[in-house]
């Protein structure tokens, strides 16, 4: 139904029923404003309403936070720390919480770097050499490790970092009985046993060990001082020659006598000695040829019916029977006549020198010895 309204005087005309939505104003029905406005009011009174809800629950949130002090004070969480020591912190299976574990060796692991495990005694990493290569396991805190590997070399433990660093390359305790010793990065001793290069052992140390360089450049001098075919003693003059500084352990002498002779009668004798001299007594000794047998107690006699320059060749032959028991078996031969000899002498210590010499004190004036030790 369309109505008039005089808008001069307010007058509606032709008066009938009136609808809102019949009212129209500037082309829209005061229904759908009036409608629309309504809408309006409900959405804003809904948002205020929201923002105030969000706003409460921000307070009370930042309430909460603002009392915690301990991480264990979360509710999702185990309340305390205790019996927990050396254990990890994981989300629990069930996704919505977290819980302390005990290591298992293989927890927690990518499968690929190694095991991590956790007990009373400490932190253990089995490390799986075929994936975790030099250059990319790098520690810079260790103090002490035990490197399992046969050919550790100092090349290999090269760096600025271990330059005069302290190494112990032998576990044990260095200086014991167990022979394990400390070297510095440098390869300088400098806990231990001290190792000595001397090819004359000339230190004589019960302490110190010595190279296997010098161990054999001292035999070999030894030896040689004693074997060598240019070692000759000549038997030109003197009523003695003395022999020393043989080795411990020495279990065989040969003496060689080689056209000898003095200017007297007195038999050829060899006598032997330790630390505390040469002995002139304690022997047991005889020495026979054709014609009979002479006996000795001042040392091993060789010869017999020595005339004045009877020429002397032959070998007297010491050999250690037990301990510092000395067994005497000698042949030489005076003048186409050969005089056998056999003896014992007792040492009270270690041989370690023998004199040739005669049983009265005569001059040598011919001939000459060398010594063979065995």
């Amino acid at each position: 139904m369309l109505v008039d309204f005089d808008m001069n005087g307010n007058d509606i005309l032709n008066v009938g029923t009136l609808n809102a939505v019949d009212v129209v104003v500037n082309g829209t029905s005061i229904e759908a404003q009036i409608l629309a406005a309504a809408a309006s009011a409900t959405t804003s009174a809904n948002e205020a309403a929201a923002s105030a809800a969000s706003a409460a629950e921000s307070a009370a949130s930042a309430a909460i936070v603002a009392g915690l002090t301990e991480f264990t004070g979360l509710t999702d969480t185990p309340a305390s720390y205790s019996t927990h020591g050396n254990k990890f912190l994981k989300v629990n299976a069930g996704a919505t919480a977290v819980e302390f574990v005990a290591g298992s060796g293989s927890e927690p692991s990518d499968g690929n770097k190694g095991n991590i495990t956790v007990s009373a005694s400490g932190l253990t990493w089995n490390i799986n050499a075929a994936v975790v290569g030099p250059s990319i396991l790098k520690v810079d805190g260790v103090e002490t490790a035990n490197i399992k590997d046969a050919n550790v070399t100092f090349a290999k433990i090269a760096g600025a970092a271990t330059t005069g660093a302290d190494l112990l390359l032998v576990s044990g305790t260095a200086g014991t009985t167990n022979f394990t010793s400390k070297w510095d990065a440098n390869g300088d001793l400098i806990d231990g046993f001290e190792v000595l290069d001397e090819d004359n052992l000339v230190s004589d140390s019960d302490t110190k060990i010595a190279t296997q360089q010098s161990i054999k450049a001292y035999v070999d001098s030894q030896v040689s001082a004693l074997t060598d075919p240019t070692n000759v003693t000549a038997t030109t003059s003197g009523t003695s020659h003395d022999v020393t500084s043989i080795a411990a352990g020495t279990n065989v002498i040969d003496i060689i006598f080689h056209q000898v002779s003095t200017d007297g009668i007195a038999e050829l004798q060899v006598q032997i000695g330790d630390a505390g001299g040469i002995e002139t007594s304690g022997y047991v000794s005889d020495a026979s040829d054709g014609g009979g047998t002479d006996s000795s107690t001042i040392g091993f006699i060789c010869t017999r019916n020595i005339s004045a320059g009877s020429s002397i060749s032959g070998v007297c032959t010491l050999t250690r029977h037990d301990g510092n028991i000395w067994i005497q078996g000698s042949n030489c031969s005076k003048n186409s006549v050969t005089a056998a000899g056999a003896g014992r002498k007792t040492l009270s210590a270690e041989l370690d020198r023998i004199r040739i010499t005669n049983s009265l004190g005569d001059t040598f004036d011919a001939g000459a010895f060398s010594v063979r030790i065995r």
